[in-house]
This record gives C-alpha cells, sequence and structure tokens, in this order.
C-alpha cells in the first residue's frame, strides 16, 4: 500500500553517494521525491506502509529492542543530482542521525550502538516546506523502543526504518506505534511488550 503525501520539495533526494527515489524496493522511511522546476513547487511523494507485523519483521533486515542515547548529530540528507558529493543546490532534508544503545537483536544481528538516521524537517529555497502529514515524534532520550530497520544506501553503516511503521515505543510495559501514518494507531493497537516480542519471534522463526 503507498500512502500518497504533498510537500514543498524540489528534485531528487539521496542518502550517502547514492540518488535514488524511496529506499530498496520503495522502502525506508524516507520519501521519495518527482519534480523539476527553478522555483519551490508543491509535489507528490510517497512512502511505503506495511499494514502487519508479518510484512514489517519479513522486509527488515533487524528488529532491533534498545535505548535511544540522543542525537548524535544532523545533516542535510538531499544531495546534487549531479553530483551527490555535494548538497543539493535548492532543498534541504534534515535529518537525525540517534544514537540507540541494542539490548537484543529479535531479527539479524549488529554492533551494540546503531546510528538510525530519520528525515525531521524539509527546507526548500531557504522556506520551510510543509508536508501534509508531520513527521512522528522525535524519539525520546532515554526511551525504549523496537526498530524495523534495514540498512541505509551510504557508506557509513547508518541504518533508516524499514517503512511505515518503523518503530514502536516501549512505555509501561506497553506497546506504542509511531508513525507519520495516521491509521497506524488502528492497524497497530497498542499491546503488551512481551506479547509483541513474543510475537516477533514466531514470525522470525517462520522465516
Amino acid at each position: 500500500m503507498v500512502k500518497w503525501i504533498a510537500g514543498l520539495v524540489a528534485l531528487a533526494v539521496a542518502v550517502g553517494a547514492a540518488i535514488w527515489v524511496g529506499y530498496s524496493r520503495g522502502h525506508g522511511g524516507l520519501p521519495a521525491v518527482f519534480g523539476s522546476l527553478e522555483r519551490s513547487v508543491a509535489i507528490r511523494a510517497d512512502y511505503q506502509v506495511y499494514t502487519t507485523l508479518e510484512e514489517l519483521v519479513e522486509e527488515a533486515s533487524v528488529i532491533a529492542v534498545g535505548m535511544v542515547e540522543g542525537v548524535e548529530g544532523t545533516r542535510n540528507l538531499a544531495r546534487d543530482p549531479d553530483n551527490p558529493d555535494l548538497p543539493h543546490p535548492s532543498l534541504e532534508i534534515i535529518g537525525y542521525d540517534y544514537r540507540f544503545v541494542v539490548e537484543e537483536y529479535l531479527k539479524g544481528d549488529g554492533p551494540d550502538t546503531i546510528l538510525v538516521t530519520e528525515a525531521r524537517k524539509f527546507l526548500s529555497h531557504g522556506r520551510e516546506g510543509i508536508p501534509a502529514e508531520p513527521p512522528a515524534p522525535e524519539m525520546e532520550s532515554g526511551g525504549r523502543y523496537i526498530l524495523f530497520l534495514n540498512r541505509a544506501a551510504d557508506a557509513e553503516g547508518r541504518w533508516i526504518g524499514v517503512a511505515e511503521p518503523w518503530r514502536f515505543a516501549l512505555r509501561d510495559a506497553e506497546v506504542q506505534v509511531e508513525s507519520m501514518w495516521e491509521a497506524a494507531p488502528r492497524a497497530f493497537p497498542s499491546v503488551g511488550e512481551g506479547e509483541f516480542v513474543d510475537q516477533i519471534r514466531t514470525l522470525v522463526s517462520a522465516l
């Protein structure tokens, strides 16, 4: 299922050294960008949505349980379509790199601490873009989460969300979905942490 949103953004978006529209096979938690004009224009962007836990488990390279230590830094994710080593001349996509300490990998494996990148703000020609839907709240420092991730298309070893929704907050032994997709709370209602983890383990073992 593809959810369409509108934003004030310009031409191509890339993460790291790659120019791409969406993530591999249309995934990735970052909007795909289309259109080209000298001035800012309203365009259509899409993001992949998965409506079941089965899809999230199947498509994620890793599923990590852990805690956010804080924001490692911010950076411009938008690259010049003619030279990915340079920033885009008229567009900024401000990404946050969260430092995430992994307690356990429910699927796949990796280091004890990873960087998870999320696009947080869109700027075009010096003006803040206005997406049709706001992003999910920032991940809380000290907060515990279950993240469904794939590697970002860069050489830095960062990770990005597999699709929407890709992160689930763990609060008071309950799992609460956080997503820019407005229907996510209906598709993924709150459930006990132990029950949610058991569901993931069962699905992973069936792959």
